[in-house]
């Protein structure tokens, strides 16, 4: 039989488990509660830009499924102008819609918890402004997602001046959501555009093809892009370069420099 002393520990010992679980989810639920109480956030943050079936999905339960956040207006370099980036939140519900269906999490995503946090979807739009704050253009006149933006400035400049040549903004944008996850994020294929200070004439410059960076040069008339052909899936993927004129609105490839560095490589075999 079991003596009253050990019986004492045991009922102690439960005791305190139950009452630990007891207090953890007390906390739990103050938590939740006074974060909806005082207005905390009720949308999961980073996200993409819900489309397709899940958009379709969320809109039969009538759920607010996103909304938008955005910047105070910055300075445009070279110019009077100024530019909002506008972002999007999705509301917690229609997030869950989504896991549910998908069920993703941090390592489906390819990502560690620590990086899935700082992952950057992209901009929905710019809004840009005249001197006065005056509306002078959205950017986007359709569904994308800005995943990066380049305003060229004039660096370790101890006078100050302007560099008058600066004329034009690069953007890498998303317009279709080629992985088929429910959204459009920076993890689906862009493509580089250009527009003018004032976020006007939005120009393609790429296609179908995986921009490694890309850079202003020749006093911001070229942009010098490095890349990689879209849907090479060999194991050793040859860099590529061209560079694109902006008053012709042509690009030219280095097949120069490729055949000289396909010598190269060859030497290696011989």
């Amino acid at each position: 039989m079991l003596s009253n002393k050990f019986i004492k520990f045991l009922v102690i010992a439960n005791g305190l488990i139950i009452l630990t679980i007891a207090v953890i989810a007390l906390l739990f639920m103050v938590s939740e509660f006074a974060r909806d109480f005082f207005g905390g956030s009720r949308y999961d943050e980073p996200a993409g830009v819900i489309v397709g079936n899940e958009l379709d999905k969320a809109k039969e339960k009538n759920l607010a499924l996103q909304g938008i956040i955005y910047d105070s207006p910055q300075e445009i370099y070279n110019s009077t102008n100024f530019f909002v980036t506008v972002n999007v939140k999705n509301y917690k519900e229609a997030r869950e819609l989504v896991d549910s269906h998908h069920q993703r999490d941090e390592v489906s995503l390819g990502l560690s918890k620590s990086s899935y946090y700082n992952y950057f979807p992209g901009y929905i739009n710019i809004v840009f402004l005249d001197e006065n704050y005056q509306p002078i253009i959205k950017l986007l006149n359709k569904k994308g997602v800005i995943t990066e933006y380049n305003i060229p400035q004039k660096s370790g400049n101890l006078f100050n001046e302007i560099d008058t040549t600066v004329k034009n903004i690069a953007y890498k944008l998303a317009f279709e959501d080629t992985n088929k996850d429910g959204k459009l994020d920076s993890e689906d294929d862009q493509d580089l555009y250009i527009s003018d200070l004032s976020g006007k004439n939005l120009t393609q410059v790429t296609e179908n093809i995986d921009i490694e960076r890309y850079n202003f040069q020749n006093e911001h008339k070229e942009i010098f892009i490095e890349y990689y052909e879209r849907g090479d899936d060999s194991e050793y993927k040859r860099k590529k370069f061209l560079i694109y004129d902006i008053a012709t609105k042509t690009s030219r490839k280095l097949e120069s420099l490729e055949k000289a560095l396909d010598e190269i490589e060859a030497q290696l075999v011989n």
